[in-house]
């Protein structure tokens, strides 16, 4: 996240996605007890959302269903929730000031930054 037009050569807005290539690995090959797959040097950009997000990002924490983005967000209340079904919402009603730091303690969201 941060205040970019292109990820690559692809209209991105803000927050972007490098998405690497695994490949599979052959039996002897693992770098670690375990490991199955290794990024190649390949990968992807693409848009998280319909073509990124408008806003300055200053905040992402990842979890299992989605990403949490934080900063100074239009239309989302400042803090923004991202999944692969539902794109963007913002989470609650948002917050007045600008987010600059995210975290979970728990199940439990903390947002940090300078609030009216």
């Amino acid at each position: 996240g941060g205040d970019f037009a292109y990820a690559g050569s692809l209209r991105c807005p803000n927050v972007a996605r490098w998405k690497v290539t695994l490949s599979l690995l052959k039996s002897g090959e693992a770098l670690h007890p375990g490991q199955w797959f290794a990024p190649t040097t390949g990968g992807s950009w693409s848009c998280l959302g319909k073509g990124g997000i408008h806003g300055n990002v200053l905040a992402l924490v990842a979890v299992e269903t989605g990403v949490y983005i934080g900063g100074e967000l239009q239309g989302y209340g400042n803090v923004a929730m991202w999944s692969e079904n539902a794109g963007f919402s913002v989470v609650g009603n948002g917050v007045l000031g600008t987010v600059h730091s995210l975290l979970f303690a728990g199940a439990d969201l903390i947002v940090g930054g300078e609030f009216e």
